[in-house]
Parts: C-alpha cells; structure tokens; sequence
C-alpha cells in the first residue's frame, strides 16, 4: 500500500478522523499520481467524502472557520492587500485586512512552506478562513482576472524597489555568500520569480530559460517547441534571480563553476507541478533552464494512444 501519510497531510487527517479507510486513502493517492488532479479533487471524483467534510478538516488545522463567499464585495484595498500573482499562484483570497494583517479565504490545506511563504511574501500576519472552492475560484476570476499583473508590470515594481542597489548586488556576486542570500531573499525578487514560473505554467511552456549575456539577461519560454522572449530584469538583477531559483531547487549557490541539477515542486491554483532545474556556467554568469513537468495537462492512459481496441 502506497504510504501516504508523509506526503499528503489532507489524506492523513481524514484517515485519522475516519472520514475514509487506508485502502481509499491508497487509491486517492494513485489517482492524483496518475491524473495530476488535487486530492481534493480526486477525493471527490470518486465520491468518497463531501465537500463539507474536506473543507472541516482544513477548518480544524488552521483553527479557522468555514464561511460562505457568496455574493461577497470586496473593498478595493483588500483587493490590493495582495499581488494577484500571489493570489493566484496559491489559490487564496484576502477577505479582510488590517494595519498589520490579512485574512485569506482558502479552499485546500496548505502546507507549512506555502504558509512561511506567503507570510514573507505578505509582510503581514496571516489569518485564514475556509470557503468552497467554487466561491474562492469565481472570486479569484472576478477580481483578479482582467486586471492581474503582467510581467511587465511586476518588472517595473522590481526595477522601482531595487533601485539603488546595483552595487550590493554586483558586490554579491563575487565571493559574499551572505550578500548574495539576502539580496535573492528580497521580496521584490520572490515575488517576480513566483510570477516568471506562475505564467509560464498557465502559458503551457515546456521550458523556462534564464540567460545571462554580456549586456543583457533574458528569460524565454518554450512554447510548443518555439521559444518567446518576456520582459527581463536588469542585468544586475540576474544574480539574485537565478539566486532564488537555486535556493528554491535546492541546489548550492556558492558552487557557481560547476554544472548542477536539482528539482523543485509547486502548487499551482491546486494542482502540482514538478520543475527539473539544470544550472550551467557561461562566460557571463549561470544559465538556468527549468524543464515543466505538469501531470495535468499530459494524457498518460492508454486510450489516449489511438491504438485499435484489440492492441
């Protein structure tokens, strides 16, 4: 039987509640595998729990309540309370803020690295309250559809807070490891890499290309085998990006001689998305490439092959 307990903390706590059995639990877990859909959603495809029982789980491990999104208006500055990149990116919408905190809607059970991430990326303390996922997908296209960011934009946003840091960063890049750590750590420097892969990811890209060149850095999608040039940073903003997406793969960023390999995995808008990171050293900096690996958007049942019924 698959072991599921460490890997998907949604199916442990309806195992320990006794909302399904092991051998359930196992069959979850194959289908998310196979399909590349949620455990949330597979939970429902084959009509093990409700939606109420899912959404109580998530309630009793936030210690938050279960609310109704229906109807809701939300006043501009909640909306602005978040970057619709990040609103999008984790499937949560803010409901409430303060001077010092905000309160998300979420509809799956997040992990304690998408808590710590959000509240980096945030600024802010974080409270949340459970809604449908339905009501927290419609609130999402509502307010932060038509008039999400664009690359472009959080571009200017980076450019604008990193202003009059070139030196740091240039000094970073020789031998300051702990320069070099905080200046990828930045929030404008999350921020705009959670974007870069969030909208290659909805694009369908196949590949992410991070290249550093004598002048200039680029960042390219591979789109049905042709690559498409994006707005890039700076070339002083190279370092700290390629930086972060290092730290995120895990991989060593005072090695910057040596080829390296390492993968990451993200959660986005709900269903997972593993990264297969390649760094290599050019003449002017590291090129990074990420190869998309998105089980949602592949067909891997053998009916899809178009072989006749007898093969």
């Amino acid at each position: 039987m698959i072991d599921v307990i460490d890997k998907e903390p949604l199916l442990q706590e309806l195992l320990d509640e006794g909302k399904i059995e092991p051998t359930q639990a196992s069959e979850v877990f194959e289908e998310h595998e196979r399909t590349g859909k949620s455990v949330r959603q597979a939970l429902l495809d084959l009509e093990l729990v409700a939606e109420e029982d899912i959404l109580g789980v998530i309630a009793t491990q936030f210690a938050a309540e279960v609310v109704s999104l229906e109807n809701l208006d939300l006043p501009t500055e909640v909306v602005r309370s978040i970057p619709a990149s990040v609103a999008r990116m984790y499937n949560v919408v803010p409901v409430e803020m303060d001077e010092h905190s905000v309160t998300l809607a979420i509809s799956e059970l997040l992990g304690p690295e998408v808590v710590d991430e959000l509240n980096f990326v945030l600024t802010r303390d974080i409270q949340f309250v459970v809604a449908n996922h339905e009501e927290v997908t419609d609130l999402l296209g509502h307010y932060y559809g038509d008039s999400s960011e664009s690359v472009s934009e959080m571009l200017s946003a980076l450019e604008a807070e990193m202003e009059g840091e070139e030196g740091l960063l240039e000094g970073a890049g020789k031998d300051d490891i702990i320069s070099l750590e905080e200046a990828a750590a930045k929030t404008p420097v999350v921020r705009f890499v959670n974007l870069v892969l969030y909208q290659a990811i909805q694009d369908r890209a196949s590949d992410i290309h991070f290249e550093p060149f004598e002048d200039e850095f680029k960042i390219r999608y591979r789109v049905d085998g042709a690559l498409y040039e994006i707005s890039p940073p700076p070339k002083h903003l190279a370092l700290p990006v390629t930086t972060r997406v290092k730290v995120v793969s895990g991989l060593n960023i005072a090695e910057r001689r040596l080829p390296q390999d390492g993968r990451m995995q993200l959660n986005i808008a709900g269903r997972p998305v593993d990264l297969r990171v390649s760094c290599l050293p050019t003449q002017f900096g590291e090129s990074v490439v990420l190869r998309v690996l998105d089980r949602s958007v592949v067909a891997l049942d053998l009916e899809n092959l178009g072989m006749p019924k007898d093969v």
